[in-house]
């Protein structure tokens, strides 16, 4: 008898909530999401092996990853795009037999590329998804990987809760990034630091170096921070406008953005062990339509601000250009109105240039 599949909206339950189910009841099959960012996931055994597929629509996630963070010259891709037109080879088979990785350097890099994925789509509310249970859908998957999805989904929910910290630091691709007056040890640095360090030179500007640090924007811009915490580097950017009406106090408070790292860290283990509990309480069928009955208010509000910067990320995809007001959103249809007058009283949408921000309205005071 064939084992029944798993659809419905990500509005009603998240992909959060899908990969963990998926890994706690060890499933083998495709998991299909239909949204303004599709994804195709495939798994085995509860084990993510596949982030990339020929169902997917647009560009292989691997290749965008390589290209949005210069890892090859534009020769080397010529040679690649020759050698994929002449034969049946895959992506991931081109890079080791032509040289350009080692087997070690993909794994790595393959991990990289399946985290910033899951991250992205971790920040989608809309759309719908499809679980094809069993081992049809993995046929002819090529360039696998295994790789646990509570480890994913931890880092995901790391940087979601970083991520506009650092945007908000780092706030438009133009700023200048320079040599700080500390010396240092290069040696003592990590491969990460090195990497920046080797691109920085005198001086560079943000753009230039994410676009160039061979990691995402999220490694990139974290490495950044320890520089400058550590008076390695130095940010040189101009005054930021800030409205009339809003106080210093406010602007040191953008940093807090929905409570610590730990405190979502723990949310995400309860709700792991939330889902088990269900796990042995009901089968596979009974979660076709689950609704998000989490009871934490906090962790609804930072999901539904997830969705909004999802819904920002994919505006600036679709117009390469971020929305200039949030009501941009709504016109285009990523979010509803519903959700814009909620995130409104809560939350401050700030553009410079082209570096966006969305941040609480106000922190309140912490005791004592």
């Amino acid at each position: 008898m064939r084992e029944v599949g798993l659809h419905g909206r990500l509005a009603d339950f998240t992909l959060e909530e899908i990969l963990q189910l998926i890994a706690l009841q060890q499933k083998t099959g495709l998991l299909t999401v239909d949204a303004a960012y599709p994804m195709v996931l495939a798994f085995e055994s509860g084990m993510l092996v596949g982030y990339r597929d020929r169902r997917r629509n647009g560009t292989d996630p691997l290749e965008s990853f390589l290209k949005r963070y210069g890892f090859f010259p534009t020769e080397s891709w010529e040679h690649i795009d020759f050698v994929a037109h002449n034969s049946s080879l895959d992506l991931t088979e081109i890079l080791v037999n032509e040289g350009l990785l080692s087997a070690e350097e993909l794994a790595q890099i393959q991990q990289e590329a399946a985290q910033e994925d899951i991250f992205r789509g971790m920040q989608l509310r809309d759309g719908r998804y499809h679980f094809l249970p069993g081992r049809d859908g993995l046929a002819g998957l090529k360039g696998r990987v295994r790789l646990k999805v509570d480890g994913l989904l931890m880092e995901a929910v790391r940087r979601i809760d970083e991520i506009a910290g650092l945007r908000d630091r780092y706030f438009s691709n133009d700023l200048k990034i320079r040599l700080g007056p500390e010396e240092f040890e290069a040696s003592a640095r990590s491969a990460a630091e090195r990497r920046v360090l080797a691109l920085l030179g005198e001086e560079n500007t943000l753009g230039r170096i994410v676009a160039g640090a061979r990691m995402s924007e999220f490694d990139t811009l974290s490495t950044l921070e320890q520089l400058r915490e550590a008076g390695i580097v130095v940010v040189q950017s101009a005054p930021r406008e800030r409205p009339d009406d809003e106080s210093v106090t406010e602007e040191r408070s953008r940093w807090a953005l929905e409570g610590p790292t730990l405190r979502l860290w723990i949310g995400a283990l309860v709700a792991v062990a939330l889902g088990f509990t269900l796990v042995l309480a009901a089968p596979w069928s009974a979660y076709r339509t689950a609704g998000d009955d989490d009871p934490s208010a906090r962790l609804q509000s930072h999901r539904e601000r997830a969705r909004v910067m999802a819904a920002i990320e994919l505006f600036e995809l679709d117009r390469h250009r971020p929305p200039k007001q949030l009501e941009d959103l709504v016109h285009a249809g990523w979010i509803d109105v519903d959700l814009l007058e909620r995130i409104e009283r809560t939350h401050r949408y700030e553009l410079r240039g082209t570096r966006w921000t969305l941040q609480p309205r106000s922190v309140p005071p912490s005791s004592s």
